[in-house]
């Protein structure tokens, strides 16, 4: 399991490098990441864990507007 991340890991922060992109890995969140409690598999959160994670990048987001980051770029998004 380690090892799939750390590969899927690296490649979003290659692609966030070439766009411009901001890329914030949340994967070793203490008492998140590593609670089967807000996990309904090993990748996928349940309720609980969307609650927590969506608390933790409002933290994330206002912590980087505070030290002026700015807005947050838009994505592309190109169906498959």
């Amino acid at each position: 399991r380690v090892r799939r991340l750390e590969e899927v890991t690296g490649r979003l922060r290659a692609v966030s490098g070439q766009s411009g992109a901001v890329f914030w890995d949340f994967s070793d969140q203490p008492g998140v990441s590593d609670s089967r409690y807000y996990f309904h598999d090993p990748f996928h959160l349940n309720h609980r864990g969307a609650a927590a994670f969506s608390q933790l990048l409002g933290k994330r987001i206002a912590e980087w507007r505070e030290r002026g980051g700015g807005p947050l770029p838009a994505l592309e998004v190109r169906p498959r």
